[in-house]
């Protein structure tokens, strides 16, 4: 439904409900209708806006997304690379296997410190309206 529809309906309902366009005096129930009337286009004016934006939105979202996958792409390169640079840089002073052990050691402990930061991060993750003892009692009774 286009804007201009909108006004239309709004103005045909208006007559419909009024009768004659100039007529001064407007019953109860016809002020109640154009209320009606003006509150769904109202509501559907809002509606057209709220799927506007949230298109809007989603497209902003994808796009960004897309970026942050291809940088995060880079990096994980660029880790690839510094793995490598780390083996062949040991490689020299303790050979190939302890060169390649040590690499996957640091490597691994690095994921474990980013892995235990993520959790920490998680944990203070928390919804206070789920918490609530009202609510563990209601879900107990189901």
């Amino acid at each position: 439904m286009k804007p201009e529809d909108t006004f239309t309906d709004e103005h045909d309902s208006y007559e419909d409900i009024c009768g004659d366009s100039g007529s001064e005096d407007i019953t109860i129930k016809e002020q109640i209708m154009l209320l009606i009337v003006a509150l769904k286009d109202s509501l559907l004016q809002e509606l057209g806006y709220v799927r506007a934006r949230t298109g809007y939105s989603i497209k902003i979202i994808v796009k960004a997304s897309i970026f942050f996958f291809i940088a995060f792409l880079f990096v994980l390169v660029a880790f690839i690379l510094l793995g490598i640079g780390v083996l062949l840089a040991l490689k020299s002073i303790m050979g190939v296997s302890g060169a390649t052990i040590l690499s996957v050691v640091i490597f691994l402990s690095l994921s474990f410190v980013m892995i235990w930061i993520g959790k920490i991060y998680i944990n203070k993750l928390s919804f206070p309206e789920l918490n609530n003892a009202d609510l563990k009692t209601n879900d107990n009774d189901e």
